[in-house]
């Protein structure tokens, strides 16, 4: 699902630089963030983020009691912010 252009503009925020340093490990050209999904709640709600991030990160992990995605990205390949509307977009926000 992808997220619509005024969705994504609400997250460009996040692809900035200096924000990025303060979010997450540094893996090289990659990054690595954790996120609580408050509308992650069973295994049906997991499969559906991974069907949103598969494709789209290096790394992904999921911990549905903990309602949490770990994914590593790389910013040149996959905004941030467009891994993050796409979440929100998906009621996982």
């Amino acid at each position: 699902m992808s997220a619509t252009p005024q969705g994504q503009d609400a997250w460009r925020v996040y692809d900035r630089a200096d924000l990025q340093a303060t979010l997450g490990a540094e893996h090289g050209e990659a990054r690595e963030l954790t996120l609580t999904l408050d509308g992650m709640h069973c295994a049906s709600c997991a499969s559906r983020v991974e069907k949103l991030l598969g494709g789209r990160v290096e790394q992904l992990r999921l911990n549905v009691a903990a309602k949490t995605a770990t994914f590593r990205w790389r910013q040149k390949r996959q905004p941030l912010s467009a891994l993050l509307a796409a979440l929100d977009s998906a009621g996982f926000g």
